[in-house]
């Protein structure tokens, strides 16, 4: 399951600047351990817990490649960059507790909701990537749902989806696109259980003409479920 999440912020000040902000919304904050900050390869590192007991890290200055990693199978290469790894969907014990937490106290903005009759999510940005955190309150064991990697081009989705197949990679939903950030992807399962998911085209957000909508379901075409391992 999700061990913890990383959130990273400019400079050691804005570090300790939400970390005020935790602490006067009385949400208990530590600090990271040497072995802790070695481990990730940062300079400062704080933690606490998100509504649903999720570990919540906030840190500056990682340790950078001086390389890009390239991929033989994945040409393209991944989106990262300043909108960071890609995002990920956990599951809420309370959405709407969890959603005022990522609102008013870290200062996560709303993108849209996907309201369906099984379904209420709700996504989060926090740079110009559609969403970095989704949540919704889901029949799942575990806490996380899905992480995604983007991809530069369609064709390394349909290069991951055939080796997924070729490897026997179980799947979880086939290839699609979704309603509101747009992207066509498919989902796998881990070996742990949870999933992931490989995309290409995320809308991008312009927080100065972005509206937000309810989206009445998760998909406009594919993404069919297919049989759990």
């Amino acid at each position: 399951d999700v061990a913890f999440i990383g959130w990273e912020l400019d400079n050691h000040a804005a570090v300790d600047a939400m970390a005020g902000r935790l602490e006067q919304a009385r949400v208990p904050v530590r600090s990271g351990t040497k072995a802790e900050i070695t481990e990730r390869g940062v300079e400062h590192l704080l933690w606490f817990e998100d509504p649903s007991g999720i570990r919540s890290e906030i840190f500056h200055g990682p340790v950078m490649a001086s390389e890009s990693f390239v991929s033989e199978r994945m040409r393209s290469g991944f989106h990262t960059g300043d909108q960071g790894m890609g995002h990920v969907l956990v599951n809420a014990r309370d959405s709407a507790e969890t959603e005022r937490f990522y609102r008013e106290i870290l200062g996560f903005t709303l993108t849209d909701y996907v309201d369906t009759d099984t379904f209420h999510g709700v996504f989060l940005h926090v740079n110009s990537r559609h969403h970095s955190l989704a949540f919704a309150e889901l029949p799942l064991e575990k806490r996380l749902h899905h992480f995604m990697l983007e991809v530069n081009s369609i064709d390394d989705v349909g290069h991951a989806f055939d080796r997924c197949q070729e490897l026997g990679v179980p799947l979880q939903r086939t290839i699609g696109r979704h309603q509101n950030d747009r992207m066509v992807s498919f989902y796998g399962y881990t070996p742990s259980g949870f999933c992931f998911e490989v995309g290409w085209g995320g809308r991008e957000i312009d927080d100065r003409n972005w509206e937000v909508r309810v989206y009445p379901g998760a998909s406009d075409w594919g993404h069919r479920p297919v049989a759990p391992p």
